[in-house]
């Protein structure tokens, strides 16, 4: 990555992008530039380049991924593609050696998600997933813990989760639908 600004490529340019990601960007203009914004959808990309033009003026619109992934300005990208395709959308973007923030899902199964994880560290780049609470403070902590050995080696890990999805949300607009197919949600 350069020294200067962060150089973003987005993909997926749908609710969630204008939602959560576009306003919390432009508050660190300051250190991150879209340089690329990519969508099957022409309109989309370009709506989207039009929305952070005031504070990434050099922001392309793409219809291709692929044709994106060729450009040498981009340092990372973010995939908010419908969960879906995030498997196949996140193994373009790590085999170009771009570092990578993924919403959840981050695969569709357990062996997609290790060939990710595999990929990036071939190419020595930056993989996280959503949500970004994993990398806090606390989880931080807590990898430290069970990695010195001090309570022995983990031999069951117990979690809870009780949303029930996109179509509880009141801020989603788009399809919940897809997000309750199998190998979509957080347990396959």
């Amino acid at each position: 990555m350069t020294a200067a600004k962060l150089r973003l490529a987005i993909v997926g340019c749908g609710d969630v992008l204008y939602r959560h990601y576009l306003p919390a960007l432009e508050a660190l203009g300051d250190r991150v530039t879209i340089r690329a914004l990519v969508d099957p959808r022409s309109n989309a990309a370009a709506a989207a380049a039009d929305a952070v033009r005031a504070w990434s003026p050099a922001a392309a619109p793409f219809t291709d991924l692929d044709v994106m992934l060729r450009r040498d300005d981009v340092d990372a990208a973010i995939d908010l593609t419908p969960a879906p395709r995030h498997g196949e959308v996140n193994q373009a973007i790590l085999e170009a050696g771009l570092h990578l923030y993924s919403e959840k899902p981050l695969a569709s199964s357990v062996a997609d998600a290790d060939r990710l994880i595999a990929t990036a560290a071939e190419r020595g780049v930056v993989f996280l997933c959503a949500p970004g609470s994993a990398a806090t403070k606390r989880f931080r902590w807590m990898a430290e813990v069970i990695a010195s050995g001090r309570y022995g080696s983990p031999t069951l890990a117990v979690a809870h989760h009780a949303d029930p999805g996109p179509a509880a949300w009141r801020e989603y607009t788009g399809d919940p639908s897809p997000f309750y197919r199998a190998g979509v949600g957080p347990v396959f």
